[in-house]
């Protein structure tokens, strides 16, 4: 009889047998699958607060805590005492230079920048310390609701301050000079009431309500600059509370009541708005610096202070140290002087070489040399002069015209930039903070926000432990593996005889495989489903804790309830890759012992 070639086929096991089996499996070790889901789900939720805590980078909040009126922010130069110090110290003011401004702009915030100058409109008789170079005390400043002292004046464009006060297009300046002259500036309604209060009484119209400041138009402002016009801002319609909750304090005064004026929240936005806007002068003319350099007392005898200087002589030696009363003044046109020439007041030159020169003896005088090295007020042993310059002393100044020298107008321009400078870099809607304060820290720049400085001590805290975030979600990772590892071991090793008898009946490594991995796949879909609603749990608590702390830190309302830490698509699909990942890599033990169990042996060990 011939052979018949017979087809053997494999018995297959339907995929409805699969899925109950599965789940009796999955029955029959419920405590170990709980408890290995709820542990993993958990370290897998810690895993996705640690890929929350390194993706932080702090913009949001540093935004929302640069407290800026209008999206404004400041960031103020300060100087390092000495090479090791990591504080900025901010008693004195940093000068701001051409590098500083390079640094600034090669981050990836996006905005426009602008300086402001050590120039303060006068509020009251001798307020004059930004002039000085000490920066303005913002405690003491605003005690009262109108300040003493002005932050200096921002040379900006048009299209910036009809944004912070106007109508996007044009300045609220309702009186303004019949000439626009290229020095002047540009003054809100709160200075020029700042200045009627404490200065000068007899510059506000009480009969013309409609111009109530003719008199404060055309004023000339520390005999260097004049006001061009006074801008229309509303800050009595907005502050009206706390205008009045000043004047009832003046009235019955209570430290009880002035405390809770200084922690309010209208005080905290007066306070912004102030520093940022409503307490600055401004100059649109791109040239308006060299125009009052070029226009300096009363637009006649042109003058800059020395705000701290050293004289040397020829060989280095110091005649004269860390002097700030001295000044110098373009010299006149008959005296021919040509660059690296001066002519010196007879006084300076007694004290400088311990001679006796008199406007009627000069005999003592001879032809010299000496270097001017300028510093920064408040110069510390460690700072290196911020000029540098030598002079040959060719005459006396007969004609005692008040300056300590006189020097050509390239020269004094050379000088006028130590004594107006600019100490602050403002901000129009920057985008990115938190990498300009990155950039401008190591540069001594330091915001002028009150609630800032603590703020990004807790940015900077978390950016310094994002290595340590890392390594924590990379050991949480390998538990979570481990974990998965050991859950797969032993449902293997629990089912070894039912394995058997169903490899004997012909069922294939395949299809029990299948089995085991569908009680992994849902385990992970569990994990993943815990792992998201534990995450939105923990990051609301998290954000929470340290919202109110903040507020505690900042005594600003503001923010409370903050989102600081936000949970994204990202870090969800972050969560559930992992899963994926984790449940895929723990499926090869079960496919490991699956391919060396012999089912022959598994029933004769179990008989």
């Amino acid at each position: 009889k011939p052979q018949e070639n017979i087809e053997l086929k494999s018995s297959c096991l339907p995929a409805k047998n699969i899925v109950k089996l599965s789940t009796k499996f999955t029955k029959a070790s419920t405590l170990s699958f709980i408890a290995s889901t709820i542990i993993v789900a958990f370290m897998v939720v810690l895993f996705g607060l640690c890929q929350l805590l390194m993706s932080f980078t702090g913009n949001d909040l540093l935004q929302s805590a640069s407290g800026a009126y209008n999206n404004v922010y400041i960031l103020q130069k300060g100087y390092y005492a000495t090479s090791l110090t990591t504080v900025v110290s901010t008693d004195r003011m940093g000068i701001i230079n051409s590098d500083d401004l390079n640094v600034l702009e090669n981050t990836p915030n996006k905005s426009k920048m602008f300086l402001l100058y050590n120039m303060p409109i006068p509020l009251a008789k001798n307020s004059n310390d930004v002039g000085k170079g000490r920066p303005l005390d913002q405690i003491s400043a605003y005690q009262e609701f109108y300040a003493k002292e002005a932050m200096g004046v921002l040379v900006c464009d048009e299209e910036y301050l009809a944004r912070i006060y106007g109508d996007g297009v044009t300045p609220n300046i309702k009186w303004l000079a019949n000439t626009q002259l290229p020095y002047g500036v540009y003054i809100t309604d709160y200075m020029a009431d700042c200045i009627v209060l404490h200065f000068s009484p007899e510059l506000f119209d009480y009969t013309d309500r409609d111009n109530p400041y003719s008199k404060l138009v055309d004023w000339v402002a520390n005999n260097s600059f004049r006001v061009n016009g006074v801008i229309d801002t509303g800050y009595k319609e907005r502050y009206k509370d706390l205008i009045d909750a000043f004047a009832n304090a003046y009235i019955n005064p209570s430290r009880e009541e002035i405390a809770k004026i200084y922690e309010s929240d209208i005080y905290a936005d007066f306070i912004e708005e102030a520093r940022t806007s409503l307490n600055v002068a401004y100059a649109t003319n791109e040239d308006f610096i060299d125009s009052v350099v070029m226009n300096r007392d009363g637009f006649g005898k042109k003058r800059s202070r020395l705000l701290c200087a050293d004289f040397l002589d020829e060989e280095g030696n110091v005649l004269l140290s860390n002097t700030g009363n001295r000044s110098c003044s373009v010299a006149s046109p008959y005296s021919n002087l040509s660059d690296g020439e001066m002519i010196i007041d007879f006084r300076l030159y007694n004290s400088l070489f311990n001679t006796e020169l008199s406007p009627s003896d000069l005999s003592g005088f001879e032809e010299t040399t000496i270097t001017i090295e300028e510093f920064t007020p408040g110069r510390s042993p460690t700072d290196k002069p911020v000029l540098q310059k030598t002079f040959t002393v060719v005459g006396i100044d007969l004609l005692q015209s008040g300056a300590s020298f006189e020097v050509t107008e390239n020269d004094y321009k050379a000088f006028s930039q130590y004594d107006l400078f600019p100490y602050a870099v403002v901000f129009d809607q920057p985008t990115d903070i938190a990498s300009l304060y990155k950039v401008g820290e190591p540069r001594a720049f330091y915001s002028t926000s009150p609630q800032f400085s603590a703020v990004y001590t807790v940015v900077r805290v978390m950016t310094m432990y994002k290595d340590l975030f890392f390594t924590i979600a990379v050991v949480l990772f390998v538990a979570c593996l481990l974990i998965l590892f050991n859950f797969g071991r032993k449902l293997v090793r629990g089912r070894v005889y039912e394995i058997g008898i169903i490899r004997a009946l012909g069922g294939r490594k395949v299809e029990i495989t299948k089995i085991f991995i569908m009680q992994l796949l849902f385990a992970s879909l569990l994990i993943c489903l815990l792992s998201v609603c534990g995450l939105f749990g923990i990051s609301a608590l998290a954000n929470s804790i340290l919202s109110l702390s903040l507020v505690k830190i900042t005594k600003n309302a503001a923010f409370k309830g903050m989102t600081l830490l936000a949970a994204n698509p990202v870090t969800f699909g972050v969560i559930i890759a992992s899963v994926i990942v984790l449940t895929i890599l723990s499926a090869l033990i079960p496919l490991y012992m699956l391919s060396r169990i012999k089912p022959l042996n598994i029933i004769k060990a179990k008989e």
